[in-house]
């Protein structure tokens, strides 16, 4: 560099920081502000992430990363510098590069074998799939669009399975990769093809579903690339949240050079974790190190390697930022490439394979981004917010029947209302299966925040046909088995699960927001037969019994735990405890009900919700 490209230089540092001052200043306040609100475990589930998809044909070519002068393996150093979960992509069948099967597992075995987390990257084509082409694998071109849903779901399928065979089942899935166009074109391209998209992804889905067999079921996230644009991301979820298929995670793209500023992103967050209540991660993010996108345009930071570094940290800000700390994680895409590669400028090693300052960013752990910024002094001063106790259900939680009453209404005066509070969000007519698709559920988990709890009861509306016009029916049990129907009310097809499965979505989901989840089996109807009340040990009990089981949470077995009291009382005074033939009570039997319920969670060895009971409950 000559002096009169050095004085040149030297004159637009300013006019090159003033941007990145000015995100701080936008960020950084609100960022702080709700970091003070983000407890220790948010912050150590936190993903710190990389998509590492050229690592090993990078390293199998001879390339040497090195750290601090001392050479190790791509993922030792990523593991070392804080780094816990690794992103890969799948091709079916590529012909130019890495990335099918075999390869992708190998490295998703080696990852995990040194605790990573994986994230698996389908992307349905023989090369690279984006908003600009979402090409057919060869080997499917020319498929009717029922083939073509098949074919997705015997490969994704297939290929989780041999993941599981193999050691390295995912984490977490994606379906598509930056599909706000759709995918697999023409037949689901968007926005002209919804309904042939939402069947594609459906069957994604399912495959995930069914590949991993009695294995923890993978995490679903959905990924575009509108990182900046509030409205076209409320466009596209708008849309596909309504064709009811289940999800957990909002993935999105964010590259300041082309998806906005990061104050657009930070709005952008805060609207998406507002309206739909999913955790968001970015998954895809980077900054060069070198000039490269910002040659004739003022940069957020430098391109430079100081720059590349701000720009990781002002970014892990904003993210931790997001309302309802719904905010997940951060991956940078391909930190660890062959400098041949051409992507390289990217990188977070320089072109002979030395670490860069932006490889150190999470070494001090997440949490130290908590610690920047004014103190919250208004937040030091201000109690926790109480916990809240949320109940879903049917009309046996909450009735609005006149004269009947569900047990959600009364238990409310159970509990200290200083210290908890309780919101009953069951709905009468509602079942397992309904509850979720009428977006009921994720009216709560937007509510949802760590230390609250939820009480679930279902299964007096789960059973009946998958087809009616009432289209509420569950599948009977709690496997992972499926059926594909159109819903009669909505008109639209839909995948339908297990009573257990749904129970497990719930649990899942709660767990995700840092809440207590807690099932319980449905209270019993008035129905006699030889002096007893007839039980759901067979049927739904018993599937919510596993389901709790399954996933390591508390359980209340109600049906009998009621049932016993009832048989206690006689029929004769059971009797005038309900408000119809056998299904719905009186506000006195609401009353017992929820006394059984506490008497449940006294049952439940430390169950922390008997703190919060009133002295008179509380024994």
């Amino acid at each position: 560099m000559n002096i009169l490209t050095w004085l040149v230089f030297c004159s637009l540092v300013p006019a090159m920081l003033a941007p990145a001052a000015e995100n701080a200043a936008a960020s950084g306040t609100n960022a702080a502000r709700s970091l003070s609100r983000v407890s220790a475990r948010e912050l150590s589930d936190f993903a710190i992430g990389a998509d590492l998809s050229f690592l090993k044909q990078a390293e199998d070519r001879g390339v040497a990363f090195q750290d601090a002068g001392q050479t190790n393996s791509g993922l030792r150093l990523f593991r070392d510098h804080g780094y816990n979960w690794i992103r890969l992509r799948l091709f079916n069948h590529p012909t130019q590069l890495p990335n099918n099967l075999d390869y992708t597992l190998a490295l998703a075995k080696t990852a995990k074998q040194q605790g990573y987390k994986f994230l698996l990257d389908f992307h349905y084509s023989d090369t690279w799939a984006d908003p600009g082409k979402q090409f057919l694998p060869q080997a499917w071109e020319g498929k009717s669009h029922s083939d073509l849903v098949q074919a997705v779901f015997e490969y994704t399928r297939d290929s989780i399975a041999a993941f599981r065979e193999g050691g390295a089942l995912p984490d977490m899935v994606q379906i598509g990769n930056e599909v706000i166009q759709g995918m697999l074109w023409p037949d689901g391209r968007l926005p002209g093809n919804w309904d042939h998209f939402a069947d594609l992804v459906r069957a994604g889905v399912r495959g995930v579903d069914v590949g991993r067999g009695e294995a923890t079921a993978p995490r679903i996230m959905i990924h575009i690339d509108r990182g900046g644009d509030a409205a076209k991301t409320k466009w596209f979820f708008d849309q596909f949240n309504s064709y009811g298929i289940p999800y957990d995670v909002i993935g999105q793209s964010y590259y300041p050079f082309w998806h906005g500023t990061l104050e657009d992103l930070r709005r952008n967050l805060a609207q998406t974790a507002e309206a739909y209540g999913k955790q968001i991660i970015v998954v895809e993010a980077a900054y060069n190190w070198r000039p490269a996108e910002y040659r004739n345009k003022p940069a957020p930071f430098p391109e430079s390697p100081k720059g590349q570094e701000q720009f990781l940290e002002a970014l892990t800000r904003v993210v931790l930022a997001t309302p309802r700390n719904l905010g997940l994680g951060v991956f940078w895409w391909e930190p660890a490439v062959n400098p041949a590669s051409g992507l390289d400028g990217r990188s977070m090693f320089n072109t002979d394979g030395s670490a860069l300052p932006v490889l150190a960013v999470y070494d001090g752990g997440i949490g130290r981004f908590a610690m920047v910024g004014p103190k919250p002094q208004a937040a030091a001063q201000t109690a926790p917010a109480k916990p809240v106790l949320y109940l879903i259900g049917d009309s046996t939680v909450r009735n609005g029947t006149r004269g009947q009453m569900g047990w959600g209404d009364p238990i409310a005066k159970l509990f200290d209302p200083a210290r908890i509070s309780v919101v009953n969000r069951a709905l009468g007519g509602r079942s397992s299966r309904t509850y979720l698709n009428e977006g009921l559920w994720d009216k709560v988990l937007a509510e949802l925040k760590t230390g609250d709890y939820v009480l679930m009861q279902f299964g007096h509306n789960d059973g009946g046909a998958l087809d009616d016009s009432r289209a509420r029916a569950s599948l009977k049990g709690g496997g992972p088995q499926w059926q594909v129907v159109t819903n009669q009310t909505t008109g639209k097809v839909e995948t339908v699960h297990t009573y257990g499965w749904y129970l497990r979505k719930y649990i899942s989901d709660a767990k995700d927001h840092g809440a207590i989840p807690i099932v319980l089996s449905l209270v019993p109807r008035k129905i006699w037969k030889e002096g007893r009340i007839v039980r759901a040990t067979n049927d739904y009990a018993k599937w919510a019994a596993e389901a709790a089981n399954s996933e390591q949470v508390s359980f209340v077995d109600l049906n009998d735990l009621v049932a016993r009291h009832y048989e206690a009382l006689g029929e004769a005074k059971v009797n005038g405890l309900f408000g119809d033939e056998h299904t719905h009570t009186t506000p006195e039997g609401a009353l017992l009900n929820a006394r059984c319920v506490l008497e449940g969670l006294r049952g439940i060895e430390h169950c922390p919700l008997i703190d919060y009971f009133l002295p008179a409950t509380a024994n």
